[in-house]
């Protein structure tokens, strides 16, 4: 039975009239009761989803609905990807005469990463866009500069800090059997203790087994320069200009080497194949030769015509053997 309209609302049997602020702290108290029911649930609800879709291999959502709630692929994102291949590069490039096994590290360091950023890309990351473009730009040139900067910083370092040159020099021109048997004595200088200063001068000397001191009067030490019984002491020798002379020669050999072999490798070894070369130029002549029959039918005021048929005369045409020949095309 429903109650009078015109009854007043505290007079309605069951009904209880309350303040706003014992209706605010009873709906608090209802969301403090009902929250971890609704926690609870919410978890069941997503590992069960999950347990179906590893059980049935499928989900509910679709995939791009799942993917955005990943981080977005940026822009610049793949700038610092070709930068840590550039640094890598370099470093394993240029100083290897100096640290042989960069170039091992270097490719254990790439194995891992792949799997790392593959994971990382499908995983972490919305799935990118993909853009057609034609090289990897400016990027090919750092690579090219870094390469030739690399073989004349290997020769300066395998000519100026390793003994390679002086022992082929000692073999060739100072050995009387092509061996190292008295190249130490080469490559050591004589000085004499006392043109050290009075309180640097050399203390006489005990040895094992005899109780007489000794004096050391001549010292030696690596480098080439006059005696100091010579005229100009202590001055370098003609065989420090020499051997310098013949480290910037092989610098200057070692490079041109290498750029010649470079050459000779990118020349047999071309970026784009011959065959591949024909074809891209026998389809680049049939676009200008449709090209110019569409001008020139344009020009004489008739009407454009589609595409599609020009392709398919010129189709009849091959069909027919009147297609040109490349050869004689382009000679």
């Amino acid at each position: 039975m429903c109650p009078d309209p015109t009854t007043p609302p505290t007079q309605v049997p069951g009904h209880v009239e309350i303040s706003e602020n014992e209706l605010a702290d009873h709906c608090q108290s209802s969301i403090g009761v009902f929250n971890p029911v609704l926690d609870f649930t919410g978890r069941h609800h997503y590992s069960s989803k999950r347990w179906q879709i590893k059980k049935h291999g499928k989900s509910s959502s679709s995939r791009w609905e799942e993917d955005y709630a990943l981080a977005e692929w940026g822009a610049t994102h793949l700038f610092f990807e070709y930068l840590e291949m550039i640094l890598q590069f370099g470093f394993v490039t240029i100083f290897v005469a100096a640290f042989p096994l960069a170039p091992l590290f270097a490719l254990l360091n790439n194995i891992l990463e792949i799997r790392l950023d593959a994971h990382k890309l499908v995983c972490s990351y919305r799935r990118p866009v993909g853009v057609r473009v034609q090289n990897i730009g400016i990027w090919y040139r750092i690579l090219d500069s870094i390469g030739k900067l690399s073989v004349l910083t290997n020769g300066i370092i395998i000519a100026f800090t390793s003994d390679m040159i002086p022992r082929i020099v000692f073999r060739l021109a100072w050995s009387e059997d092509f061996t190292l048997h008295g190249f130490v004595n080469y490559s050591l200088s004589h000085f004499n203790t006392s043109d050290f200063p009075r309180d640097s001068q050399p203390q006489p000397l005990i040895l094992p087994g005899s109780q007489d001191p000794m004096n050391v009067t001549i010292c030696r030490y690596r480098d080439h320069r006059n005696a100091p019984w010579e005229e100009d002491k202590y001055s370098f020798s003609d065989e420090y200009w020499l051997l310098l002379a013949i480290r910037f020669a092989f610098v200057l050999i070692f490079e041109n080497l290498i750029l010649m072999l470079t050459t000779l490798l990118r020349w047999l070894i071309p970026d784009v194949p011959k065959k591949l070369m024909e074809r891209i130029r026998h389809e680049n002549f049939i676009t200008n030769e449709i090209m110019i029959a569409q001008e020139l039918r344009r020009a004489k005021g008739l009407a454009a015509i589609p595409e599609e048929r020009e392709l398919g005369d010129h189709n009849t045409a091959k069909a027919n053997g009147d297609t040109p020949n490349i050869k004689q095309t382009f000679v």
